[in-house]
């Protein structure tokens, strides 16, 4: 090992896998008696200074001669030439250049270098002259702060200047500046002035360099700041801070601001030496206004997330792969004022929303007050993920779960890129799912959700428990129609108007699509999704037909699974892994058989899978990596109804579904549908079917909806494709609607 010097540069290896590498320098070696060994002593050296090289304030630290020894041994401190930043070197002009235009320029840069490495040095002088006493800070304190008064500049600047001459080995090439110099914009006409100065026999001075950026730590240590002063910094942010650019947004920019300051209230054009605050003291005023933090939530900040989908300014169309691909996060306010069960008010209603884009239902809903944070939308999130079924039944109303039937969590979460999508950046884990910003001045929800919600609102909020008008005072902004409803009944009423606005998302596009392999898809036709402006990351925009605008969240949601193509569907990627090796099950398919999935919106993982006319339940077990999933085929031992939209649930346990073959297809489906008109006339599948009625059909019309939809499912499910359809499957008649004023407990059940 070479002996230790003063000098010497070391690279600090570090421990963890992700820290980032030091750099050590020995600045100054002791010598004295150390113990060897054997136990004897030997003179040389006993200890040392060395000094952190990444950091720009850093204390020098004393170490021996064992403790520094046994980290070069063990390979954490790996000796280097030269140091973590690198020496910044003067530039060499030939003799045959000097007089050139690039000549002159780099001996301008040398020249301005030099002179700024000599006013650093004379800063430091006195306390470097103290040799050994200048690594301790009661010997240094005090002339450290003499020459920080008498250069007028910070003491952090003085030890910022120390600490460059310490790192580089003691050497004055460390003061040399770091920042560049020379200015390029207007060099050719200095040059050209500087020529025709010299021709004239002027005695001109020419300057290669204009000053460049400041160095990083300040030399002004600016001014006492006054109340005065701090209302002239908030006056002029108040005027000049806020500018708007061509895709109107609203950005900060603070360095125009400072000097419009300058301008205004600090003339420096006749004084130069007039004090004035340094940009720091106008960015601390500034900030701490509280006027300012509420005007600052409405400005988007030019924040850069992780997106697949970039933003476009325009009408433009949108295309989406299937259910839970992408789900919209907005909120809007809706005209209520909430009240606690007293008759006391507690504020405007704030309901957040998540929507379906393939569908366009709601899957989400977060009722809360206005005021309250952003954060609340990964409230809203998780009833998006789960089962709302079971989530509301704390508010006193049962749904089925084919009217919110989606469950698991989406690949792409799209939202504005307001305050509300800062929020999600921030809050909403990147392992979970991608986060999608649009434009901020999109009206996104608002159109169709906003105003479904309000006008359903004032239909029926009379009939509410806890309804009270409000009187309007003189000089209130409010609506009119602005009413006290008590904040328990709201959320009641949010649940029933999300069960109602989601069956009619659903019945305009009622007819399934199913994909053939090998058959080429229909022509696209662009459809507009609520003005949104999506964009994939190729470059090419993204657009659906209206076929593809089918029953997404619906049980029988139709897709194709082969070996080569697979589907993306709640958050999952189910393909058949192996071509080769036979799937366990009844059929013994491999992975180059097409099968036909149907999808059971009660269980995320129970699915339905339709092969060569025959029906079999599946079970999705998903890979290790929760990407990839596999399908096993088990054969069921138990056979049940299975009907097109929902599942009859005769115990609250998970029901097993029938599996019906090819062979009894016609004895089992007349059977079928004997048992069906006689359970349809029992008490107890009657209760079942009275829990789940629709609120904008009578009572007395359901057993007769559901008995027709039923056989008329049956017929086209279990029935062969070849078979001429007999009396039984002919299309029922249907049932007309008629408009009924609802009451109070009839949308509240």
């Amino acid at each position: 090992m070479k002996p230790i010097m003063p000098g010497m540069f070391f690279k600090d290896i570090p421990l963890e896998p992700k820290a980032k590498p030091a750099g050590w320098t020995v600045v100054h070696v002791e010598s004295g008696d150390r113990s060897t060994e054997a136990g004897e002593f030997d003179f040389g050296i006993a200890r040392a200074v060395v000094i952190r090289n990444d950091q720009r304030t850093s204390t020098p630290q004393w170490m021996n001669y064992d403790q520094l020894v046994k980290r070069i041994e063990s390979g954490q401190w790996v000796p280097t030439t030269v140091p973590l930043r690198p020496v910044v070197e003067l530039a060499i002009v030939p003799e045959k250049k000097r007089h050139t235009r690039k000549g002159i320029q780099l001996a301008a840069q040398n020249e301005a270098i030099r002179q700024e490495e000599d006013r650093r040095w004379t800063i430091i002088a006195p306390v470097v002259a103290l040799g050994r006493d200048m690594f301790f800070d009661h010997c240094r304190g005090a002339i450290i702060k003499a020459q920080a008064e008498r250069f007028k500049i910070t003491q952090v600047c003085v030890w910022q200047y120390l600490c460059l001459y310490w790192r580089y080995g003691c050497s004055r090439t460390g003061l040399r500046p770091r920042h560049r110099l020379a200015g390029q914009k207007s060099l050719k006409e200095r040059i050209a002035r500087y020529e025709a100065e010299r021709a004239q026999g002027l005695n001109a001075s020419f300057k290669a360099y204009k000053p460049g950026r400041k160095p990083v730590y300040a030399e002004n240590p600016g001014i006492p700041m006054t109340i005065e002063d701090i209302n002239r910094c908030r006056r002029a942010a108040n005027t000049y801070l806020f500018k708007e650019d061509p895709k109107h947004e609203l950005i900060y920019n603070y360095s125009y601001t400072y000097r419009a300051l300058l301008a205004d209230y600090y003339d420096r054009t006749n004084n130069p030496d007039n004090p004035a605050p340094t940009f720091y003291q106008f960015l601390k005023a500034v900030l701490s206004d509280p006027d300012f933090a509420k005007k600052s939530q409405k400005i988007i900040g030019r924040t850069h997330y992780k997106q697949n989908y970039r933003q476009l300014h325009g009408d433009t169309k949108s295309e989406v792969e299937g259910p839970g691909h992408l789900v919209q996060l907005d909120d809007f306010l809706a005209k209520v004022i909430a009240t606690d069960e007293y008759g006391l008010l507690l504020g405007i209603v704030r309901i957040f929303a998540a929507r379906d884009v393939w569908s366009g239902a709601i899957i989400g809903i977060h009722v809360t007050l206005e005021g309250s944070s952003h954060a609340e939308a990964m409230e809203c999130l998780y009833v998006a993920f789960s089962d709302k079924a079971q989530f509301i039944k704390k508010y006193g109303l049962k749904i089925k779960p084919k009217d919110m039937p989606f469950q698991g969590v989406c690949r792409c979460v799209l939202t504005d890129g307001g305050p509300l999508g800062a929020s999600l950046a921030d809050t909403l884990p990147a392992e979970i799912c991608e986060l999608s910003i649009t434009a901020a001045h999109r009206p996104d929800m608002k159109p169709d959700i906003e105003s479904s919600f309000n006008s359903y609102l004032r239909q029926h909020a009379k009939q509410l428990d806890g309804y009270t008008p409000r009187k309007r005072a003189r000089g209130d902004a409010d609506p009119k129609d602005m009413a006290c409803i008590k904040f328990r009944v709201i959320r009641q009423l949010t649940w029933t108007w999300v069960n109602i606005f989601n069956r009619h998302m659903l019945d305009r596009y009622p007819s399934p699509l199913v994909y053939n392999v090998g058959s080429k898809p229909p022509p696209p036709r662009p459809v507009d999704l609520w003005n949104w402006g999506l964009e994939h990351a190729s470059g090419n925009l993204r657009h659906m037909s209206d076929l593809e605008l089918r029953r997404g969240l619906m049980p029988r949601g139709d897709a194709t699974l082969t070996d080569r193509r697979g589907l993306r569907f709640r958050g999952l990627r189910y393909v058949l892994n192996d071509p080769d090796a036979k799937i366990q099950g009844p059929l013994g398919l491999t992975g180059s058989d097409t099968v036909v999935v149907r999808y059971d919106s009660s269980y995320c993982r129970q699915i339905l899978v339709e092969y060569d006319n025959k029906l079999l339940p599946a079970t999705l077990l998903p890979g290790d990596d929760q990407i990839f999933g596999r399908m096993a085929f088990a054969e069921a031992e138990n056979r049940m109804k299975h009907d097109r939209i929902t599942q009859f649930k005769v115990k609250e346990e998970h029901e097993q579904l029938r599996v019906v073959s090819d062979a009894d297809t016609r004895q089992i489906v007349a059977k079928e549908r004997d048992d069906v008109t006689e359970k349809l006339g029992s008490k107890a599948l009657r209760k079942i079917i009275n829990a789940n009625v629709s609120p904008d059909l009578p009572r007395g019309q359901v057993a007769a909806r559901e008995r027709a939809e039923h056989q008329q499912d049956i017929a086209g499910v279990f029935d062969p494709p070849d078979t001429p359809p007999t009396d039984a499957q002919q299309p029922p008649v249907n049932v007309p609607r008629k408009a009924t004023k609802l009451s109070a407990a009839d949308l509240l059940d």
